[in-house]
């Protein structure tokens, strides 16, 4: 692959679970990149996302940023949309992508109640800590018996 000095990745309208080949196709350029780039992630025209995609989104700009390809001068330009934009914010994706990085959240933050904001794990007790989490967040927003429960907490 040729050396690139400067990407672009744009991201911009809706992204909902039934769009997700739409933002594998948008985040490709950047997955692809295997040098430093000055990176711009553009989600200034982003209007909606979805748990699953910001899930991926959260995971190729981590994974980005593990392998080395921000360059000084990369940005995350945040989405226009002030409702999107503290979506992000209180789903902690500044947070887990860029953890150097200090923002100022215009909101109060309560305890997660019926979800949980973006968690990064790598270890299989991590993976089982996340599991027990987002089970829990299940349950308080549904009613589950115990054997729906306990369902849940297998798969």
């Amino acid at each position: 692959m040729a050396s690139v000095d400067a990407i672009t990745i744009r991201l911009a309208g809706a992204y909902r679970i039934q769009w997700l080949d739409r933002l594998v196709r948008d985040l490709g350029p950047l997955v692809a990149l295997k040098t430093s780039a000055r990176v711009t992630v553009d989600l200034s025209g982003l209007v909606a996302v979805s748990p699953s995609a910001l899930a991926l989104v959260t995971a190729v700009l981590t994974k980005a940023r593990a392998d080395g390809v921000f360059d000084e001068g990369s940005v995350l330009v945040f989405p226009s949309s002030p409702p999107v934009r503290n979506y992000l914010m209180r789903m902690d994706l500044v947070r887990v992508v860029m953890p150097d990085t200090e923002t100022t959240e215009p909101f109060v933050r309560n305890p997660p109640l019926g979800f949980r904001p973006c968690r990064e794990f790598v270890s299989a007790e991590e993976c089982r800590a996340v599991a027990r989490d987002l089970t829990e967040a299940l349950g308080e927003r549904c009613a589950t018996d115990e054997v729906a429960h306990a369902a849940i907490r297998i798969a």
